[in-house]
């Protein structure tokens, strides 16, 4: 058919040569002019020039009775000979049973003139009209299958990951639904075709679409691309349900239908949470025990490990004539146990606080002195941040100790720290009673510089021991 009206077309131009006007002609050929009804046809609409054509724009008419839908965007090109042919794809489907008219569709452009007297290449503007044609819709046939589905050829292909399928866990499945005769969005949809008691399907994303004309029939290709999600409610053998889609085959005008059903499924028994977690009840359970066990023990050794506590017990034991041997026995293993156990647990203390960060040892900080009920408390407090966080020793005065925080916080405000460092060292040595002691202002003014602090890792002082009293 393509021949044909290729050859009818190269004749007309070769009859006029002559004639610019005809050098560029427009032509349209339905693909089927006695189609049934919602049977898609394509309707061509071709451009033929000796000249190269730079740009045109169709108008497509309005097809009364018909829907016409483009079908590619931007119009085929190809070159025979010395002619250029330039090709516009439409899916034109009847909607009433009765003579249908196409009208003229009206394409305007400009193409190149090499003809013209100068010599050189110009654009000429031009303007050409198609020839109306005529199709007769045919009815639905009293013994077609519904829903109407009026076909060239249907076919469905499947794939998807069904080796390793188990209860309750999802699969994929992608489905390909294949025809010729209508385009990809006017075929049906598979998910619903696809309902059982032993599976549950999702969507898993948009259905996709395509269509193409296949150059040696003029048919339209339209393809339906679905991706489902399928989870498996039993295990065992099983199938998915068949799916049948009744079509009416127009090569052979008769009612079709494709059936197609996956192969058989072996579902298997998916593992259950508790067995997972089995193998991990024994390791976790016992590290629980474990944890309770040494917090629990821990409470209770503060007070029974304690050295002096253990050796007055001990001796008291000792007073008693049967108990002397039992006594001495027991303070040659348990001091020394008691002894290890205190400085073991001394050094796991100083461990985890230095370990913690710099912000939360200034927070504990604040806490603790406004714990404080007296000045020796804060001391005591100040003295134990400036060890972990600065190094610095427990035996520093205050003042050494706000030296080394203004040296690690430039930003501290000087006058301001060491005024307060020295009201506390004043009211802890009783320097200048005269002076009173505001315990909750000291406090205040004393939180509103430490939350400027903004030391985040272990930082090293200078240590500031005392000197010796007899240096030489």
């Amino acid at each position: 058919m393509r021949a044909t009206l290729f050859i009818f077309t190269l004749m007309g131009i070769l009859s006029s040569r002559a004639l610019l006007a005809l050098q560029i002609q427009a032509n349209a050929i339905l693909s089927n002019t006695t189609p049934y009804i919602h049977q898609s046809v394509v309707y061509v609409v071709r451009i033929i020039s000796q000249n190269r054509i730079l740009e045109f724009t169709p108008s497509p008419p309005t097809v009364s009775g018909a829907a016409l839908e483009l079908l590619n965007n931007q119009p085929r090109y190809n070159k025979r000979g010395n002619y250029f042919i330039y090709e516009y794809n439409y899916a034109l489907t009847p909607l009433i049973l009765d003579q249908i008219t196409v009208p003229a569709m009206q394409i305007s452009g400009s193409a190149e003139d090499q003809n013209n007297r100068q010599g050189n290449t110009q654009a000429v503007n031009f303007q050409v009209r198609t020839k109306s044609l005529i199709l007769q819709a045919r009815a639905i046939p009293l013994h077609a299958i519904q829903p109407w589905l009026p076909l060239q050829a249907l076919e469905l292909i499947s794939a998807g990951e069904l080796n390793n399928a188990q209860r309750g866990e999802p699969f994929t499945l992608r489905l390909w639904l294949r025809a010729i005769g209508t385009r990809g969005v006017r075929l049906p949809a598979l998910i619903d075709l696809l309902s059982g008691p032993d599976f549950r399907i999702y969507a898993e994303q948009p259905v996709e679409y395509w269509e193409d004309i296949h150059p040696s029939d003029n048919a339209i290709r339209g393809q339906r691309h679905e991706i489902l999600t399928v989870v498996p409610l039993r295990s065992g053998k099983l199938r998915l349900p068949m799916i049948k889609i009744p079509w009416w085959n127009t090569e052979k005008d008769q009612p079709t239908n494709l059936e197609w059903q996956l192969p058989e499924i072996t579902v298997s028994e998916a593992p259950s949470p508790e067995g997972n977690s089995s193998n991990w009840k024994i390791p976790f359970g016992a590290v629980l025990i474990f944890l309770i066990g040494w917090a629990i023990g821990i409470a209770q050794f503060k007070n029974l490990l304690r050295f002096s506590e253990i050796s007055n017990r001990i001796s008291s034991l000792g007073k008693i004539p049967n108990f002397r041997p039992l006594s001495t026995l027991f303070i040659s293993w348990l001091m020394p146990i008691s002894s290890y156990y205190h400085t073991r647990r001394i050094m796991i203390q100083q461990l985890f606080s230095r370990a913690l960060p710099g912000r939360f040892q200034t927070n504990r900080l604040i806490h603790q002195i406004n714990l404080a009920a007296n000045p020796e408390e804060i001391a005591t407090a100040l003295r134990i941040y400036a060890n972990i966080v600065l190094d610095v020793p427990l035996s520093s005065p205050l003042m050494i100790i706000g030296e080394q925080l203004i040296k690690t916080q430039p930003k501290l405000f000087n006058s301001s720290l060491m005024q307060l460092l020295n009201q506390l060292d004043t009211a802890i040595y009783g320097i200048n009673e005269e002076i009173p002691f505001e315990l909750t202002q000291w406090k205040q003014q004393f939180q509103n510089i430490a939350l400027s602090l903004r030391i985040t890792r272990h930082q090293s002082a200078d240590q500031h021991n005392l000197p010796p009293l007899n240096p030489n």
